[in-house]
């Protein structure tokens, strides 16, 4: 029942697929946060010391009092009001909060990554059928028709969660050995590929192979190195996809020479980063969340985005930055430097690759500002500061101590034989 929870609350988040656009991101924040409760009304059935559980509790206690105050730097700085504020904070808090809510409840890692396979390959399903639907696709928002890339760009439902799974699946692929999977190694950067998404394209690749060359013999790396590069070579040169996505690329590095003017996220990150702010109090604790086409605040970011098309969740590190200030974002990488290099067994090594990975996608993408991706950062520190449980043992009796009585011995019968 546990792990149902948890899976209901990410379903939540993306408002449970978003059957024909039905459900609008407040109605999805306010699904997670109810789903959220449900989870906590239902970990009081339960015997859990959080005092035992070891994680760097004044981070996170410095991280919840900047978004905190993030959320009256909104009203001193851009009059935007208390609630609003707080109504567009508030599934970024909660999805920080799932941390607690899962050593509170404490689901089985185990049964939770089964419940996360299936919900992955419903995701493959709903892709498939957005894909064939289109321009009329069934789930999520309404999609652009944008081919630049070689390939229609479909939205891949729980994206964040594909990238954990294939993690946890080369790390049980090594422990297990077993050929199935494997297959879900392939299935997975499978749909990474057909997110046309180029650094999650070229992160999970990197670190992906890294984790799979690690424990292996120089000969098997040689190998497998062949092995890719051949691979590599024949897709690269064979498939239309892969030449448009570096066609692209070069295009946009061209534009930026021939024209001057510089790539656009380089500039959302000068501008969030910096010139977006204007006084010491907003470097520090940030400008606060606008709420977006509501407000003064909201509108004049909309304005923003529209006239330079920078936008904060392409670089959500700066946009970190921007909305909370210097004094979270600096909590919020030391906590996650922090589950990188915390001592783990075998079985939780994908976590630190995990982990590595998020911290790398902040630079130019939006795993830090939509409360559905940070679901599954949370979902992963969870694991991370989650006690290994201690294989049971038979007790032993103490020498010295007073033994039980021990069962008279049976005399042994002897028959005379003739």
């Amino acid at each position: 029942m546990k792990e149902r929870l948890v899976a209901l609350t990410l379903l939540a988040s993306i408002g449970f697929y978003n059957f024909h656009n039905s459900v609008s991101p407040a109605m999805a924040r306010v699904a997670m946060v109810l789903m959220m409760l449900l989870c906590v009304l239902y970990s009081l059935s339960g015997k859990v010391n959080m005092s035992r559980i070891r994680y760097p509790r004044l981070l996170w206690l410095l991280m919840f009092t900047g978004m905190v105050i993030s959320i009256f730097m909104a009203g001193l700085f851009h009059h935007q009001g208390f609630m609003q504020t707080l109504i567009a904070t508030i599934g970024i808090i909660a999805a920080w909060a799932f941390v607690f809510v899962l050593l509170r409840l404490n689901p089985s890692p185990e049964r939770m990554m089964r419940i996360f396979l299936w919900l992955c390959g419903f995701s493959i399903l709903i892709f498939a059928i957005n894909f064939a639907t289109f321009p009329n696709n069934m789930f999520g928002r309404p999609m652009i028709d944008d081919t630049s890339r070689g390939m229609l760009r479909v939205q891949i439902p729980f994206f964040q969660l594909f990238l954990l799974m294939i993690f946890y699946a080369i790390n049980r692929w090594q422990l297990t050995k077993s050929h199935r999977w494997m297959w879900i190694i392939i299935a997975g950067y499978t749909m990474v590929i057909l997110s046309l998404t180029r650094q999650a394209i070229a992160i999970m690749a990197l670190l992906g192979g890294w984790q799979i060359l690690q424990n292996v013999s120089w000969v098997r790396k040689a190998v497998i190195a062949l092995v890719v590069f051949t691979a590599g070579f024949i897709v690269y040169n064979y498939v239309p996809m892969f030449q448009d996505m570096q066609k692209l690329s070069e295009e946009q590095m061209d534009e930026e020479s021939t024209t001057g003017q510089e790539n656009v996220r380089i500039g959302a990150w000068r501008y969030y980063a910096w010139e977006g702010s204007k006084t010491m109090p907003q470097h520090i604790f940030g400008n606060g969340v606008p709420s977006l086409g509501n407000s003064f605040y909201g509108r004049a970011m909309d304005a923003h985005f529209e006239e330079t098309g920078e936008l904060i969740a392409d670089v959500s590190w700066a946009g970190s930055i921007f909305l909370f200030g210097y004094f979270t974002t600096i909590a919020t990488m030391l906590i996650a430097l922090g589950a990188v290099f915390k001592r783990k067994s075998p079985s939780k090594q994908y976590l630190t690759y995990f982990m590595v990975c998020v911290i790398l996608q902040g630079i130019a993408s939006g795993v830090w500002y939509y409360f559905e991706e940070i679901l599954i950062t949370a979902v992963a520190l969870y694991l991370v500061y989650r006690p290994d449980e201690k294989p049971r043992r038979r007790p032993q009796l103490d020498p010295g101590a007073p033994q039980p009585p021990q069962p008279l011995p049976v005399p042994e019968r002897r028959f005379i034989t003739r």
